[in-house]
């Protein structure tokens, strides 16, 4: 069975032009880089107790720290 497609042009009521690639690629480069860092910077602070200063505190069993 074949699958055949004939995108839309502009008379035909096309939504969607390159400048919308751009939008897209730019928020995916910028939210996916910023989620990268993010995680990044979560295991870093659990692999070392003196890591950056997103590091939680080690808290004793009578929750001081």
């Amino acid at each position: 069975m074949g699958i055949s497609y004939d995108g839309r042009d502009y008379a035909e009521g096309k939504k969607i032009g390159w400048k919308d690639g751009f939008d897209a690629l730019h928020c995916i480069v910028r939210y996916g880089l910023r989620q990268q860092r993010a995680v990044r910077r979560a295991a870093v602070a659990r692999s070392s107790p003196g890591g950056p200063e997103l590091a939680t505190p080690q808290l004793t069993r009578d929750g001081r720290a």
